[in-house]
This record gives structure tokens, C-alpha cells and sequence, in this order.
């Protein structure tokens, strides 16, 4: 079952704490999720599309255990321990936005953690390639597909990251406060100058 979401002792004690702080973080981010329950469990995964600032993060959690069928059931469906994480640099984001635009037909990414190409198939779109894992001395294959309503979902995630990436929002909303600040003590100053210059300007002509 393909199910869609949005975003966005002592030593234990710690440990806990700063993987509960991780997870927050990752929450509060803007993204969206696949969850792709199935009855097999190792036919299962929950796929997460993210952006940090400029970077891109794309994360595949491998199912954990048989699905749930208790909704008051808050034990884990996926595996945080056992996720491929791939983080892409704002420029394959650029990337990736171009193949989607049909642009180019497709976009390769090579680093030391991976060499991963993402381009359009007829079902809409697929990241595949090798990655390294962070425990493991050899590359291992890897590949994520975006189907049918998630393919256009992932587009317009992708192109709005790339739009807000710039900052222009954020621009434009802080010289609008200022804008509104300064208008506001011009205001303030012409209700408080004005009457008095008039004043003045009466008593010469008076004189």
C-alpha cells in the first residue's frame, strides 16, 4: 500500500536526546514522504524528499517488521537505522529541476558517497546508481523511483526548493517590514513637525 505525507543512564539519556534532537530537526523540515507498506516486509520502504537550505536531501527507510494494523500502534513502521541518506548540493538541485523541465534527459552525480544518475523513465522519474554506506568499505547498488502522482509531486517540490532557495521571499518580506517601519515614522514625524512649522510660518506672516 502506497501511502503519501507532507512535511514539515546518562550517557543513553544523552544519546537519546541528541537523536531525538536529529529527528526534530529533520521534521521540521520542508519535504514529503513515500510510505510503501507492504505485507512482506523486505519488499517495503518509506522514501523522504527534503531540502535544507540549498541542499537536498533524498532518504529510503527499509520497512520494520509486519504492517500495523493497531492506529494506537506507536512503534516504529521504518528503520531509522538501517536509511540510505544521499545529500545533493544546490547545483544538482539545478540539475534536477532541468531534467524534469525536459531540459536535458538525464543528470549524473558522482562524490565519494555516491555516483547516482536521475532521469525520466515513461512511469516518471528514477535516481539510481551506487552509493557508500558509512559502515561498509564497498559501494552498493541503490535507485529510488517516483511514480505517477508522486512524479509531479516531485517536481513542483523540486522547482519551488530551487525558487526559494534564493531568498527571495525572505527579501522581499524584510524590506517590506522596513518599508512599513520607515512609512510609519515618516507618519509619526509629519504629525508631530508640521503643526509646529505651520505655527511658526503664521507667526511671520503675521509679524
Amino acid at each position: 500500500m502506497l501511502r503519501f505525507a507532507f512535511g514539515r543512564g546518562s550517557l543513553a539519556h544523552a544519546a537519546w536526546s541528541r537523536c531525538a534532537a536529529s529527528v526534530a530537526g529533520v521534521q521540521s523540515l520542508p519535504k514529503f514522504e513515500i510510505h510503501d507498506v507492504r505485507d512482506d516486509p523486505a519488499l517495503g520502504t518509506m522514501t523522504r524528499v527534503a531540502v535544507d537550505g540549498k541542499l537536498l536531501l533524498i532518504s529510503q527507510y527499509p520497512q520494520l517488521g509486519p504492517r500495523k494494523v493497531d492506529p494506537n500502534d506507536l512503534s516504529p513502521q521504518f528503520d531509522s537505522d538501517r536509511r540510505i541518506s544521499v545529500r545533493m548540493r544546490h547545483v544538482d538541485l539545478a540539475g534536477l529541476v532541468c531534467v524534469c523541465q525536459s531540459r536535458i534527459s538525464k543528470y549524473e552525480m558522482t562524490n565519494r558517497g555516491y555516483s547516482l544518475v536521475f532521469e525520466r523513465v515513461p512511469e516518471g522519474y528514477r535516481l539510481h546508481g551506487q552509493i557508500h554506506r558509512v559502515a561498509s568499505q564497498k559501494m552498493e547498488d541503490w535507485s529510488v523511483n517516483f511514480d505517477k502522482h508522486f512524479a509531479v509531486t516531485l517536481e513542483h517540490f523540486l522547482e519551488s526548493a530551487l525558487t526559494e532557495s534564493f531568498g527571495f521571499r525572505q527579501h522581499y518580506a524584510a524590506r517590506a517590514a522596513d518599508g512599513g517601519a520607515q512609512e510609519a515614522n515618516t507618519v509619526v514625524g509629519s504629525a508631530s513637525g508640521r503643526p509646529q512649522r505651520r505655527g511658526n510660518t503664521d507667526s511671520a506672516q503675521r509679524r
